[in-house]
């Protein structure tokens, strides 16, 4: 894995984390390139929640400059 997509992985796990820890999210899945090994310094970061009831007013966010999408 080169460095910018492990740095992608890191940020992807914390947001996870948050999300699980908070209880926004039941389940968090990781798509796009990162899930599919192609991320690059350009790529951001694309996450899917699974929620339980009413979604969530989630909107993209920037982490350490690189931006994820929920």
């Amino acid at each position: 894995m080169n460095p910018s997509a492990r740095l992608r992985r890191e940020i992807a796990d914390r947001v996870a984390q948050a999300l699980l820890a908070s209880g926004e999210a039941r389940e968090v899945w990781l798509e796009g390139a990162l899930a599919c090994g192609f991320a690059h310094a350009a790529s951001d970061i694309d996450l899917r929640g699974i929620v339980d009831g009413t979604l969530p007013a989630w909107e993209s966010r920037i982490v350490d400059g690189v931006r994820v999408d929920l």
